[in-house]
């Protein structure tokens, strides 16, 4: 599972990273060969555009086409997605922009680290240190898809699990106990501290409004 629990500040995030832009879809760097040491006004079969194809681009290739549907289809307002962001300050406003966005169904499909990078690859502009996040899209009066991170949920999800967690088997070990259960023998109950397991149930319940 990963960890988005850190100390860091959300809208932070994006802070450092930098964009490269590419000169074709995968990244690759195009070079021209020729068959001859001098220039000659006839086509030639040497003479060719020779792309350099990395072994991961055709793993990137195989997620393209499991979610080419999503790839094509019209993203909308107010709906959530799993993808990158790039923070980008235009016309005197900061806007965090959704450069790229995988399906649900995908994402669970591969490796989170196979993901991420795919998401990198295929995105708009390339981003160091790319990070994935749960996004809320808001497309703006001119088009742009700006978007609200809600990864901070995960992490809240994730620190509140972790001490429910060590509660849950201190209860557990608590009833392995032979002395607890003479106890809900003789009187139907366990001992005090030990008669609810904690579960998700109300997990995040200091949140409600």
């Amino acid at each position: 599972m990963v960890d988005y629990d850190s100390d860091n500040d959300s809208n932070s995030i994006d802070s450092d990273s930098t964009i490269v832009f590419v000169n074709d879809l995968n990244g690759s760097e195009i070079s021209s060969n020729s068959g001859t040491d001098h220039e000659s006004d006839s086509d030639s079969d040497n003479d060719f555009e020779e792309f350099d194809v990395l072994p991961n681009d055709w793993e990137h290739d195989e997620i393209y086409q499991d979610d080419s549907h999503h790839v094509y289809s019209e993203k909308e307002h107010d709906h959530y997605y799993i993808g990158l962001t790039k923070r980008t300050y235009t016309d005197n406003r900061d806007v965090l922009l959704m450069i790229n966005s995988v399906s649900p169904f995908v994402f669970f499909q591969y490796g989170f680290e196979r993901i991420r990078r795919y998401l990198a690859e295929y995105s708009i502009v390339r981003v160091e240190n790319a990070k994935v996040h749960i996004m809320k899209l808001c497309i703006l009066e001119d088009g742009t898809y700006s978007v609200v991170l809600k990864t901070h949920w995960i992490r809240l999800v994730q620190r509140h699990w972790r001490k429910t967690y060590q509660q849950r088997k201190r209860v557990i070990r608590g009833r392995r106990n032979l002395a607890n259960l003479r106890h809900r023998e003789v009187y139907g109950r366990w001992p005090h501290g030990l008669n609810r397991v904690p579960s998700l149930h109300g997990l995040m319940q200091e949140y409600k409004k």
